[in-house]
C-alpha cells in the first residue's frame, strides 16, 4: 500500500498485519502463505517447468484483467 493510504506513521506489526490478512482470506489463510513460500524456491530452483508455469499462469492473469477492464468500459 502506498504510504498516503496508512492510518499511523508507522507500519502495521506482523501480527496485526496477519489478523487483517486472515480478516480477508479466512480459512484459506495459512495454505496461502505456504502455498506462496513454497513458490519461490520451487521457480528457483525447480528449472523451466515450474518457470514455465509461472509465466502461463501470469498471462493468463492478464487475460482475465483485460476480460474485466473491457466488461467495465462496456458498461
Amino acid at each position: 500500500m502506498p504510504e498516503v493510504d496508512r492510518q499511523a506513521p508507522v507500519p502495521q506489526s506482523f501480527r496485526r498485519a496477519f489478523a487483517l490478512l486472515h480478516s480477508d482470506l479466512g480459512r484459506l489463510t495459512l495454505p496461502a502463505i505456504t502455498v506462496c513460500l513454497l513458490a519461490l524456491p520451487t521457480i528457483l530452483l525447480g528449472g523451466g517447468v515450474a518457470r514455465e508455469a509461472y509465466f502461463a499462469l501470469t498471462y493468463f492473469h492478464i487475460g482475465l484483467e483485460a476480460a474485466a477492464l473491457a466488461r467495465q468500459v462496456a458498461r
